[in-house]
């Protein structure tokens, strides 16, 4: 495996776990986690003047009051009283309410109502979730003044650095995070400002490596054997973004010959508690000449494998086990000993 490569890695490796329900899905897809539910196209501009101006009409007294909290208490009434989500007609409607929602709520700076409400929008219509939820809080950033809101915002740029890496889209990913790092300072969060550090430092490290990933994929394009090509790859999906169903399959075609065996014997599935043991034990020596980054995520991935087997090991065997686990700093207080528990 390539040192320059790898490198690039240390800032990169911590597993991404962004679930199904945090990913705002892109336009004209399903929700993932969720076939069934499918994104709708966004209504036609004179539907859409006709639905404000029934929701003016039929709000036109709550619309009078000025008060952040009778905004906020609007804000959720439109949210819970917008038709049917399964009605065409009813599409027009949901979208304004959706809409207006947002707007009220980030008027009255109502950071987690304004962001519901374009959760919700995103979720139901096609439209660019991520770059409208930047929008969303580059406004609510300039109209915060106290340390709660900065702390709010703060917390909701970093889900959308989240959301950004899982969809790969590192420059927004940097904006996001960037963003981040600003607020948590101004929220004087020691915890907040750190993580904000550590994924911004990310963000950056995944966009040269996806740059590095692109190259290769095109490679590939033109050669599928190629080792080196296969290896980068493979290593960005496995290492990077913790996706090993995607990157298993270009290990195996690798240029690291302990990485490819690791690999092609863990595309075989192994299903005794001995071949899943030695499984594991390939993985954890596949780590030997690859630098501390990546030993860490090949260590837990190993662990994985360990946990199957544990619990019906042999005494000698779960002793020699727990050792290397205890050496892992990510499962210290948490992998060994709940498969001692098992």
């Amino acid at each position: 495996m390539k040192p320059s490569f790898l490198l690039c890695l240390v800032l990169s490796v911590t597993a991404l776990k962004v679930s199904a329900q945090d990913l705002t899905p892109a336009a004209g897809k399903a929700v993932p986690g969720n076939p069934l539910i499918q994104r709708v196209p966004v209504p036609p501009q004179d539907k859409l003047a006709e639905a404000q101006r029934l929701l003016k009409e039929r709000f036109k007294q709550e619309l009078t009051k000025n008060t952040a909290s009778d905004q906020v208490q609007l804000a959720d009434e439109l949210m819970r009283n917008t038709g049917s989500r399964s009605s065409a007609d009813d599409a027009a409607l949901r979208y304004s309410a959706f809409q207006m929602s947002m707007d009220l709520a980030a008027k009255a700076q109502s950071v987690h109502v304004s962001c519901r409400a374009a959760d919700a929008l995103c979720l139901e219509f096609e439209v660019d979730g991520p770059n409208l939820k930047l929008k969303l809080l580059d406004r609510l950033i300039q109209s915060a003044r106290s340390k709660e809101h900065f702390q709010q915002l703060g917390t909701e740029l970093l889900k959308l650095t989240d959301l950004a890496i899982g969809g790969e889209d590192y420059a927004l990913a940097i904006a996001a995070s960037t963003r981040a790092q600003r607020s948590a300072r101004l929220a004087n969060e020691p915890l907040l400002t750190a993580v904000a550090n550590n994924k911004a430092a990310r963000a950056m490290a995944l966009k040269s490596v996806y740059e590095r990933v692109s190259s290769a994929r095109e490679r590939l394009f033109e050669n599928p054997e190629d080792p080196a090509a296969n290896l980068t790859v493979g290593s960005y999906f496995c290492f990077v973004r913790d996706e090993w169903g995607k990157g298993l399959s270009h290990l195996a075609k690798g240029a690291d010959p302990k990485i490819a065996v690791a690999a092609k014997t863990e595309l075989a599935q192994p299903v005794t508690p001995t071949a899943q043991t030695a499984l594991a034990d390939q993985w954890w020596e596949a780590v030997s000449n690859v630098p501390d980054a990546v030993q860490e995520c090949l260590k837990l991935h190993a662990a994985k494998w360990y946990g199957k087997a544990y619990s019906i090991l042999a005494d000698a065997e779960r002793a020699r086990i727990g050792r290397r686990l205890a050496t892992v700093a990510f499962v210290k207080t948490g992998t060994v000993s709940s498969f001692r528990r098992g």
